[in-house]
């Protein structure tokens, strides 16, 4: 059994505000039909105005209820063409037929109340011209209806000879018994015709009847069911009342004002204008909750199942026989007995009608027989169609790669079906986000380009792939419409195209759409076509989709057991794991870029590893900076599971003033013999932001996602994927690609964790050992320096005790100096020690310490202790410090730390050699410092001692034996303090003699 068929384009004024209208104007033509249908009942009855009144009320309600009827049917068909909800011409030509037979009507009752102004009250006049022509516009406009059989000359061939055959039982019956008793009266041409007249009012009747019992019988679509209602009941009145009126003028007993007459045909006229009206507002409320409810299953296609089907369409079969055969076996009946029993005028009109019918079936028979040439001729193209989609079914299935199937799917409509252009719009992401992505894969054969494009966010597109059902599109009226899709209709000259759906097992995957240039619709064959073609390419689709998601599911099984792999064959280090993480993830999630960052401190990400696929080799790790803690990047560590992370190209480029680094193809396919070296040629590169130099690739979506250890993060891994300019090929990444990154960093976060535990256990380790040898250090620098004080305090100490009484008191005096000096020498030596045990149990300075300290008063506060020795030494001190320059620091901290490197400075170099103090600002990648440099004019120290320069207990090998004694803890001391108060100490020297020593301060500036 075949469905309804019936098309309708929803335009953009099909609103909720919209929807209250029609409700509101049939409200109005409900009240309205009540109202004149009440009232000429009352009129009647009472018999208001008298005789006359009542002929003249009786006319001018005919003209008043046809015209009301003809203006509302005028209407529908006026909205079913230019309205929100636009339906098929064939629908439009139904409703205007209706608005035509009403229109008749009231001519024919204007003409008629003309008449009988002037006093010609006769029966028939020239009204019942246009009376007469009311029955075929509206058996017409029935026949034009939807239904579920298409409209065939065959059925009006069927309906016609029923119609003749129950008219010559009615004939042989009724008005031909009663011809034949007023045919004494019958005396001329106007009798005759009189006759005719009245005889062809029961004839319109009968078919007009079988035409409504036809439609109502192949009705299905339960839209219509209270516009058919009504339209069904005016039916029924309008044959009543013609009923009853050829009755009463057969026997003389009508008059106007007639109860079973004319309110009837008043009641019949309103209805069947009403009946426009009530389906229009079905179809308007029907296309705005399709519109509404864009849901996967809200347009899949109610089928009847099969067997009930064929139920239907076979007792369908037997009751339009019944009223095919019976009637004309019944006329044929009726014709023999007539011959045999009458010889009258009823018997041979009964003839004449059996001829004609005859005639009729005859020519029905030829139109069958043509018909069924037909139906094989189709069947052969059906035939011939199936074995064309199955080749090209066969050949799809052949291709395994998504993307070259899509395109080889629009290619296939473009030139094996012979359309003009096509677009495929498929749908991504649904269970993942609210407005999925849609891709958009077009082709016309005015063009080779096969574009493609991706669009998520709420649009036309999207209302169009989930609509689930056919839907003809006129471009220009739809405003949601992306420009790129707008311009390339433009540009092919596309105005109109048909869509339907693409549903897979009561999924919707998305919509195909096609066009013909040729024609202004396409045909039901080419639609028939269409939904072929996209039912099997639907499985082709969904089938390709599922393999390759298996493929994906293997590739990071393979992924995951490569990484085991290498864990368990060897202990590596977490850089040497985390480019074999950021290989392999890039290869699973066909990322070209791929970052492992490393959390160095709670406040930067430190790139441990930079891969890219296409040269399948690491990037230097100085062409990427470092995350700081105020960027998004480092924000999403802490979100614990991965964050996709748009990155908008042509605005950050623009508000940076950075150009595009890209790489050229034909270097892009010699993949390993090509090193990126275009960023390195400027230094301005390590100043930019990870997002602006992602941007600079052409990358535009990045998932960031954190390693986590026991729920802190450790690390961050990055994958981005670059798009240039006409590459189509790639997608960015979407919500889809989460939860295999998530997967993957779950697996990959163990050999990581595990091999930076490795790294912490080498280092633990290695701190052991070198606290063994600071201990032994210790031990010999405490022996040696220690030693020199206590042997000079009691070597003093014993001359006094046993000289005491014979050395003068100056010489006592001296040498109880001398003692108290190796005293205070042996102070600060133990302060120093006890200094470095407290920084290491205290672990710094406690935040609330720092404040903003002048750097100026902090320089002069150090040459105020240390002028005395620099007079003494006949030293030239320099000073440089920018004017209001304040740093962040703990004030006493920062005198000590400056105090120690001043007296280091005068000690390792000759007297009279100067000493320089300076200070200035620095920007290092947007953060501002303060630089403090004391340098001197000593012998320096050599680059390959300078590591070891701020360690504890370290003294040069030169300086272990010279007359200047430390401790080897005062820069350990100072790099601990300059570092607890967020800043870095450092030294630049080249160990030549005579050039000296700089160290560097560094501080965070205050403002």
């Amino acid at each position: 059994m075949s469905k309804i068929s019936m098309r309708s384009i929803t335009g953009n004024k099909l609103t909720r505000v919209y929807l209250e209208r029609p409700a509101r104007d049939n409200y109005v033509a409900i009240v309205l039909t009540v109202t004149i249908v009440i009232f000429s009942i009352f009129w009647l009855v009472f018999n208001i105005g008298s005789d006359s009144g009542t002929i003249l009320y009786t006319q001018a309600m005919y003209g008043i209820a046809a015209f009301l009827g003809a203006f509302w049917a005028f209407r529908t068909a006026y909205m079913a063409c230019y309205g929100p909800v636009r339906l098929e011409r064939q629908h439009q030509l139904a409703w205007l037929l209706i608005g035509l037979a009403l229109s008749t009507n009231l001519c024919g009752r204007i003409l008629h109340l003309v008449m009988i102004s002037q006093g010609y009250n006769t029966f028939p006049d020239f009204g019942d011209i246009f009376f007469n022509l009311f029955y075929p516009f509206a058996s017409l406009a029935i026949l034009l209806m939807p239904s579920s059989i298409r409209f065939r000359k065959r059925i009006c061939l069927d309906i016609l000879t029923a119609t003749l055959s129950l008219l010559g039982a009615w004939w042989f019956f009724m008005i031909g018994p009663m011809l034949l008793s007023e045919s004494a009266n019958l005396h001329n041409s106007v009798d005759l015709l009189l006759a005719a007249v009245r005889l062809g009012y029961f004839f319109w009747d009968i078919l007009l009847g079988l035409t409504a019992i036809l439609f109502f019988l192949h009705q299905r679509r339960q839209t219509f069911s209270p516009a058919l209602l009504l339209l069904g009941v005016a039916l029924l009145l309008k044959i009543f009342g013609d009923l009853v009126f050829g009755y009463s003028t057969i026997f003389h007993v009508y008059h106007p004002g007639m109860l079973l007459v004319d309110p009837v045909r008043y009641a019949s006229y309103l209805l069947m204008g009403l009946a426009g009206l009530y389906q229009y507002a079905g179809l308007a409320r029907k296309q705005y909750t399709d519109l509404m409810n864009t849901l996967p299953n809200a347009g899949g296609n109610a089928l009847t199942p099969m067997q009930s089907g064929i139920r239907q369409s076979f007792l369908e079969r037997r009751i339009f026989g019944l009223l095919i055969h019976l009637p004309m076996t019944l006329l044929l009946v009726l014709t023999v007995c007539g011959e045999i029993v009458r010889h009258d005028l009823t018997s041979t009109g009964l003839v004449i009608l059996t001829a004609v019918v005859g005639v009729l079936m005859t020519a029905r028979y030829m139109l069958a027989n043509y018909e069924n040439e037909v139906l094989l001729l189709e069947r052969e193209q059906r035939h011939h169609e199936s074995e064309q989609l199955r080749h090209l079914m066969t050949q799809l299935t052949e291709i395994l790669n998504e993307e070259h199937l899509r395109k080889r799917i629009v290619s296939m409509v473009i030139g094996e079906l012979d359309f003009d252009a096509v677009m495929l719009l498929l749908l991504e992401d649904m269970q993942l986000t609210e407005h999925p992505e849609i891709q958009v894969y077009v082709a016309a054969k005015s063009s080779t380009e096969r574009p493609n494009w991706g669009f998520q966010g709420e649009n036309f597109l999207e209302q169009l792939a989930f609509s689930g059902k056919v839907h003809e599109i006129d471009w220009e009226d739809q405003l949601q419409v992306p420009p790129e899709i707008r311009l390339w209709c433009q540009e092919q000259n596309i105005s109109t195209m048909v869509f339907v759906s693409l549903t897979y097992q009561g999924r919707v995957l998305g919509s195909l759409g096609v066009m013909r240039r040729s024609k202004a619709h396409l045909s039901r064959h080419d639609v028939s076509l269409l939904m072929k073609y996209a039912e099997q390419v639907t499985a082709v689709i969904e089938h390709a989709h599922l393999y390759n998601e298996a493929r994906e599911h293997e590739k990071f099984s393979r992924a995951m057991a490569t990484i085991a792999t290498r864990l368990n064959a060897a202990v590596v280090e977490p850089a040497e794991i985390g480019l074999v993480i950021c290989k392999e993830g890039a290869n699973i999630l066909h990322a070209d870029y791929a970052f492992l960052y490393r959390a160095s401190d709670g406040r930067h990400l430190k790139p441990l590893a930079a891969y890219m696929r296409d040269l399948d080799s690491p990037l230097p790790l100085e062409e990427w900076p470092v995350i700081h803690s105020y960027e998004y990047e480092a924000q999403a560590l802490h979100a614990l599971q991965p964050v996709l992370l748009h990155i908008p190209q042509e605005d950050l480029m623009q508000k940076q003033g950075i150009q595009y680094l890209t790489l050229p193809k034909t270097e892009l396919s010699t993949r390993k013999s090509v090193k990126l070296t275009s960023a390195r040629n400027t230094g301005a590169y390590s100043t930019l932001s990870l997002r602006v130099r992602l941007a600079q690739y052409y990358i535009q979506t990045v998932i960031l996602a954190p390693i986590v250890s026991q729920s802190e993060p450790i690390g961050l891994l990055i994958f981005a994927r670059s798009q240039p300019p006409g590459v189509t090929d790639k997608r960015p990444f979407t919500n889809a690609d989460l939860p295999q990154t998530q997967d993957f960093v779950e697996q990959a976060a163990v050999p990581f964790i595990n091999a930076q535990l490795y790294q912490d256990l080498q280092m633990a380790h290695q701190r052991l050992q070198e606290l063994d040898q600071l201990k032994d250090q210790f031990m010999v620098t405490a022996s040696h320096e220690l030693r020199t004080p206590l042997t000079a305090v009691q070597g003093y100490i014993e001359l006094l005790a046993q000289f005491d009484e014979q050395l003068p008191g100056e010489q006592r005096r001296d040498f109880l100096q001398k003692a108290r000096r190796g005293c205070d020498e042996l102070v600060v030596l133990l302060g120093n020690v006890m200094d470095a045990s407290r920084l290491e149990i205290e672990a710094g300075i406690r935040p609330a310490l720092l404040k903003r300290v002048s750097l100026q008063e902090t320089v002069e506060s150090i040459m105020m202790l240390i002028e005395p020795q620099v007079k003494q030494e006949q030293r030239e001190v320099y000073i440089h410090i920018q004017p209001r320059l304040f740093a962040i620091a703990d004030p006493p901290r920062l005198r000590q730390v400056l105090m120690n490197i001043s007296v280091n400075a005068l000690k390792y170099s000759r007297p009279q050699t100067p000493v320089a103090f300076s200070a200035y600002t620095m920007v290092d990648q947007d953060e501002s410092f303060v630089v403090i440099s004391i340098s001197d004019k000593g012998k320096g120290i050599a680059p390959h001692d300078q590591i070891h320069l701020f360690q504890r207990f370290v003294r040069l090998e030169s300086d272990v034996n010279s007359p200047v004694r430390g401790s080897g803890l005062g820069l350990y001391i100072s790099r601990r303090l300059i570092e607890a108060m967020g800043g870095k100490i450092w030294i630049e020297s080249k160990g030549i003699a005579g050039e000296g020593s700089t160290f560097h301060i560094r501080l965070p500036a205050a403002m």
